[in-house]
C-alpha cells in the first residue's frame, strides 16, 4: 500500500484490519467480548419472549377484575 492509500484507509477499520493481520492473540482477544455480548443478548431475549406474555396476561387480569 503507497501513502496515499493508507491515508484513506485511516481509522479504526485500518486498526482493526492491522491487528487481525499482525497478531493471531488480537483476534482471540476480540471474539472473546463479541461472544459474551452474543451470549448476554440471547439470554435477555429469551427472558423477555417468555417472561413477557405472562406479565401481560397477569397485568390484563388484574385490570379487567
Amino acid at each position: 500500500m503507497d501513502g496515499e492509500n493508507n491515508k484513506k484507509l485511516d481509522g479504526p477499520f485500518l486498526t482493526i484490519f492491522s491487528m487481525i493481520k499482525d497478531e493471531g492473540m488480537a483476534v482471540k482477544w476480540m471474539v472473546v467480548p463479541l461472544f459474551v455480548f452474543l451470549v448476554s443478548h440471547t439470554v435477555r431475549v429469551w427472558k423477555l419472549v417468555t417472561f413477557m406474555p405472562l406479565f401481560l396476561s397477569s397485568a390484563a387480569t388484574g385490570i379487567m377484575n
